[in-house]
């Protein structure tokens, strides 16, 4: 299955609280992740996505996740390196 690497990247209040959701969620819809980084204000996971998949719903459903919590979700995708 081809894949599309992104830089996921979520505005948060409280990123330890915040953390756990987004991960069981990534692992429930079968996404490979890993944790770039992460600041009082920010998470930034690496992810692979289907190519088939669209990642706006993923952003709805990230957002709904704590809507307390999070407050804005961007997805950028990461070009390959020449």
């Amino acid at each position: 299955m081809s894949v599309c690497p992104f830089l996921l990247k979520v505005k948060v209040k409280d990123p330890a609280k915040f953390k756990p959701k987004v991960e069981e969620l990534l692992g429930r819809h079968r996404l490979q992740f890993d944790l770039r980084s992460s600041s009082q204000e920010e998470v930034h996971y690496e992810v692979l996505v289907p190519l088939h998949r669209k990642v706006e719903r993923l952003s709805d459903i990230i957002l709904k996740l704590d809507p307390d919590n999070a407050t804005a979700v961007e997805w950028e995708e990461k070009k390959e390196k020449k």
